[in-house]
């Protein structure tokens, strides 16, 4: 990534609120035992350990799942790590069960050119926004 897109991702992270700013320092720093946990053990066992933390009390002004996937996106940014879709819809999963946001963890595939598989994070009471996936795997908070 060039020192431009860094310095933008940074800046708009910066611009943010003190909640949002914490929420993104989370990810970053949970970034690497969630991809290393994936490397090692496989997505089962990653997602059973994050299951196993206590999933905290709703938070006053908690970030919402759509805001998550942006700061997630964001900390990913100035990362050495790149993350693709699962690993960050994990570490937003597991953001959001501590601030006790109901939020579900999706994986789904379609059809496409082959398969296509795609990971995210969904608040309760909505769907599959686009559609394109059907849901294999679905976890709740």
């Amino acid at each position: 990534m060039s020192t431009a897109k860094l310095l933008r991702a940074y800046r708009r992270l910066r611009a943010s609120r003190p909640r949002e700013i914490a929420f993104a320092a989370r990810a970053w720093v949970l970034a690497v035992p969630v991809e290393a946990s994936l490397a090692a053990f496989g997505l089962a066992r990653t997602l059973r350990w994050i299951r196993e933390i206590p999933a905290g009390p709703r938070r006053r002004g908690a970030v919402s799942v759509d805001e998550g996937q942006l700061l997630v996106a964001r900390a990913y940014q100035l990362h050495l790590l790149r993350g693709q879709c699962l690993p960050r819809s994990l570490v937003q999963y597991l953001l959001h069960r501590r601030e006790g946001v109901a939020a579900r963890f999706v994986v789904g595939v379609r059809r496409a050119d082959g398969l296509d598989a795609h990971a995210w994070v969904e608040a309760e009471g909505s769907t599959n926004a686009d559609g394109r996936y059907a849901p294999l795997l679905v976890t709740e908070l």
